[in-house]
C-alpha cells in the first residue's frame, strides 16, 4: 500500500469518522446538561438521514410517487432538503425534552434510561413500518438530481 492510498483512505473515512465524533459529543453534551445517558442519540441521527433522504428521492410515505415520464416530482434539492430537515430536527428535539425527558426531571436514573431506550427503540421501528427493512439507495449530495 502506497501513501496515495493512505491519504485516499484516511479522506474518505473522515465523513463516517465526523458522523460518529459529532453522535459522540451529543451523547456527552446530553449527559453533562440534564445527567440523563441518551441511548437514543443514534436513533435522532437516523431520523435526520431517513427525513433527508425521503426529500430528496420523493418517497416520503406522504407524498405520491412521481408518474412515469414526470422527472422530479416530489423531489427536493438539496437546500430546500436541507432546510426542512433541519426543522424536523428542532420540532424532534422539542417534543423530545417537553415530552419525554423534562416530565421525569425527578425520576430516578434507570427510569430516564428506560425513557432513552424506549425512545430508541419506537424510533426504528416507525422507520421500519415507514420506510421498510431493505437497503435504500443513496441520492446524491453535492450536485443536483
Amino acid at each position: 500500500m502506497d501513501w496515495q492510498q493512505i491519504v485516499l483512505f484516511a479522506i474518505l473515512g473522515l465523513g463516517a469518522g465526523s458522523l460518529i465524533a459529532g453522535i459522540a459529543i451529543g451523547i456527552v453534551l446530553f449527559y453533562r446538561g440534564s445527567g440523563i445517558i441518551n441511548l437514543s442519540t443514534g436513533a435522532v441521527a437516523m431520523l435526520a438521514g431517513y427525513c433527508y433522504w425521503s426529500l430528496r428521492t420523493g418517497t416520503a410515505p406522504w407524498s405520491t410517487p412521481p408518474e412515469f415520464g414526470q422527472a422530479n416530482s416530489g423531489y427536493l434539492s438539496t437546500g430546500p432538503a436541507l432546510v426542512v430537515t433541519a426543522v424536523f430536527l428542532l420540532v424532534l428535539g422539542l417534543v423530545v425534552e417537553y415530552g419525554i425527558f423534562r416530565p421525569l426531571r425527578t425520576a430516578t436514573p434507570l427510569a430516564k434510561l428506560a425513557a432513552s431506550l424506549g425512545l430508541l427503540l419506537v424510533s426504528q421501528a416507525l422507520v421500519s413500518l415507514a420506510f421498510g427493512i431493505g437497503t435504500k439507495p443513496q441520492p446524491p449530495v453535492l450536485c443536483r438530481v
